[in-house]
């Protein structure tokens, strides 16, 4: 846990909760909440925050 957050390594987020903000956009998502936990890959060097599907809304584009 880092700042409160779940910290997880690339491919063990739950994809099924998690989305990054990108993904969230390919479905015509946008994040509705604050970011729920990081997502960390090359031994820290690289990171996105990932946000709970559940609380995504519509995207107005």
């Amino acid at each position: 846990m880092a700042g409160g957050l779940p910290v997880f390594d690339w491919n063990q987020a739950d994809r099924r909760i998690y989305a990054t903000r990108r993904l969230l956009a390919t479905e015509r998502l946008s994040p509705g909440g604050p970011v729920a936990a990081r997502l960390v890959r090359r031994k820290g060097r690289r990171e996105a925050h990932l946000y709970l599907r559940r609380q995504a809304s519509r995207s107005a584009s």
